[in-house]
């Protein structure tokens, strides 16, 4: 928005596919999108920002503070900004432990599952997700049923079996 690079906005478009409104949010440029409870949606952050509010890379002179947003999707209000983890494609609410998940491919600190409690909107845990040879989990997805994570993983030689890809599992039926 407005040729701000650090300005993202969520579009709220209507059943007749009308662009109702622009909710602005810094800091952010959304990529991923996930409805959570309350009318909260989890906005994954693509760009990570450093701490004077410009666009980190491995080169820059400032910190990096990776975060994702979420925003009430009634009113476009910033309900919570989670630090810890950014640089996300998709993102996923999960029903079935009340949580959020990240795809976030680029992590200042490498590729992570991130892991956000819906509730207390407070990061819970990363998992690194691997890079080597290069290469990113962009997807995320989980089965509220038994509550395991999937995200696939690019062709390496860590994980036995996985030379042509393969999709890790995270979680357990407790």
């Amino acid at each position: 928005m407005n040729g701000n690079v650090s300005d993202g906005a969520v579009g709220r478009i209507s059943r007749k596919g009308v662009l109702e409104t622009l909710f602005p949010v810094k800091n952010c440029q959304p990529a991923g999108l996930s409805l959570g409870p309350r009318e909260d949606l989890l906005l994954g952050c693509s760009v990570v920002f450093d701490t004077a509010g410009n666009p980190w890379t491995a080169a820059s002179p400032t910190t990096a503070a990776p975060s994702q947003v979420i925003m009430d999707a009634t009113s476009g209000r910033i309900d919570s900004v989670v630090k810890g983890v950014g640089g996300s494609d998709e993102v996923w609410f999960n029903e079935g432990d009340g949580r959020y998940y990240t795809a976030s491919r680029n992590n200042p600190t490498g590729p992570v599952l991130g892991v956000i409690d819906a509730d207390s909107q407070k990061l819970v845990q990363i998992v690194p997700t691997i890079n080597r040879p290069p290469g990113t989990a962009h997807s995320v997805a989980a089965n509220p049923h038994n509550n395991h994570v999937f995200v696939p993983l690019p062709a390496n030689n860590v994980f036995p079996s996985c030379l042509d890809g393969c999709i890790a599992v995270f979680g357990t039926d407790d």
